[in-house]
């Protein structure tokens, strides 16, 4: 954390390097080439690993809430949806990070929770008014998804939020299917 206070304090570049590190312009002035892909940048490294302080102290520094990173350009949200970090998901909110953007796969941040079973994290993204029925590309809502991996926790609080448990994925399974062995809904 002090170090990433002292890169802070020494305007260090916020944005698509993966670290820290230097801008495109001080890059420039050392003689190093920029990168060519787009990396995860430092702000959704620290979601991704549940680091609340270093998170804050970033969002502090104006880093870009929703910039998306890695190789499926989700945003800072997203990483710490997917691994269940509800603290950081809740400054993120704070921080007015866009529930509905979707990575390149058209996933929500609240897919993602619901797809990896984290019932914290998920229920701040719907306290936040997440979109219950946003899916992804094959046409898979987050309910669908709690039900597929056997999160009924997850469901039931997605069918309380008014989740259409009717519809169909792109595989045409029906969500009762799933339901069935495990939920009643």
């Amino acid at each position: 954390r002090d170090t990433v206070r002292e890169l802070l304090k020494a305007k260090a570049h916020l944005e698509g390097e993966g670290q820290l590190g230097l801008s495109p312009t001080m890059r420039a002035e050392n003689g190093t080439k920029p990168e060519r892909r787009k990396h995860i940048g430092p702000l959704g490294r620290a979601c991704g690993g549940g680091h609340a302080d270093i998170v804050w102290d970033l969002l502090c520094a104006k880093a870009s809430v929703d910039e998306a990173g890695g190789w499926t350009q989700g945003s800072p949200l997203h990483r710490a949806s997917g691994e269940g970090h509800a603290d950081v998901v809740r400054d993120l909110i704070r921080a007015k990070a866009e529930l509905g953007k979707a990575a390149s796969d058209a996933t929500s941040p609240l897919y993602q929770a619901a797809e990896n079973g984290s019932a914290a994290v998920a229920r701040e993204l719907l306290l936040a008014k997440a979109d219950v029925d946003q899916a992804n590309e094959r046409g898979i809502s987050p309910f669908s998804a709690a039900v597929q991996e056997g999160y009924v926790g997850i469901a039931r609080e997605l069918l309380l939020a008014k989740a259409n448990p009717r519809g169909y994925d792109a595989a045409n399974y029906r969500f009762e299917f799933f339901a069935s062995r495990n939920i009643s809904p």
